[in-house]
């Protein structure tokens, strides 16, 4: 599963080898200023969206790579189980990323707490 980690001014997103495979990218990493929202979601069917273009996809089990629409794309890395923290971005390559991490509740407050 991908881990995602946060400091006081980056996230970072990163994914195994198998995961890197399957997305056909490698790890990401933003600064923490860019994200415009986060919130937890239980299901994928709730907020992924689009095409998958490049990446894996076996739902309800892996969602992996990137999502698009028109003149947008998301990064998914969901897997079946764990909760799914969707984070919102401002001026990036991806207007969100869903991530399934067994902390969401915990680093979405961390990332909506005031600095």
């Amino acid at each position: 599963m991908a881990v995602v980690t946060l400091d006081e001014t980056e996230v970072r997103i990163e994914l195994s080898a198998l995961e890197k495979l399957g997305a056909f990218r490698g790890s990401l990493a933003f600064p923490r200023g860019s994200i415009a929202g986060a919130t937890v979601v239980a299901s994928w069917r709730a907020v992924v969206e689009g095409v998958r273009a490049p990446g894996t996809g076996l739902p309800p089990f892996v969602l992996l790579g990137t999502w698009r629409g028109l003149g947008w794309k998301d990064f998914v890395a969901i897997y079946r189980g764990p909760l799914i923290l969707v984070l919102e971005l401002q001026g990036q390559a991806f207007r969100r990323v869903l991530v399934s991490t067994e902390d969401a509740d915990e680093l979405c407050a961390r990332i909506l707490m005031p600095r």
